[in-house]
């Protein structure tokens, strides 16, 4: 099941890039995310509530399945945060009546080099499996050579271990 949390540890911190307001037409927000989906950083923007749905179906069309973040009311009484892929946002927001307030999207960034180093990561995991490596020994250790974080390391090393 899917419960909204207020954490963004999917994210990286360190580089961000805020787009401010997203464009309004549909081609341009499609020329938009095409010109940014190998951009490492994090990204965060605000959405009109009533294109938000649109928005992230053109997002997971341009960009593919990536983490996101969508914010609403933040720091008012009817705060609300959804967090995951965005075709479980997408989902669950589409089985709403209408979605209302001010909305923040934050995006993981997609790069090639960390989508590169995520696989290498996977490959290196799925070998210290089958040499009958410790999962927590080898999180530690692809976290510390490959280049990902020990959250992604280790949720790979999770689907890798439970088959």
């Amino acid at each position: 099941t899917f419960h909204p949390l207020q954490s963004l540890s999917l994210f990286a911190l360190h580089e961000i890039s805020g787009l401010g307001f997203f464009p309004r037409t549909p081609a341009k927000k499609r020329r938009l995310f095409e010109n940014i989906k190998d951009c490492p950083h994090t990204l965060v923007f605000y959405e009109s509530p009533g294109r938000l749905l649109k928005t992230l179906e053109i997002m997971l069309e341009t960009l593919g399945e990536r983490n996101v973040c969508v914010a609403r009311e933040m720091t008012k009484l009817y705060e609300e945060t959804l967090r995951g892929p965005v075709s479980r946002v997408l989902s669950v927001l589409s089985e709403r009546e209408s979605v209302k307030g001010e909305v923040t999207v934050v995006v993981e960034g997609g790069g090639k080099s960390r989508r590169e180093a995520l696989a290498g990561a996977e490959r290196k995991l799925s070998e210290m499996k089958e040499r009958g490596v410790a999962l927590s020994d080898a999180v530690r250790e692809v976290s510390q050579s490959a280049g990902v974080s020990r959250n992604r390391a280790y949720q790979a090393a999770l689907r890798i271990w439970n088959g």
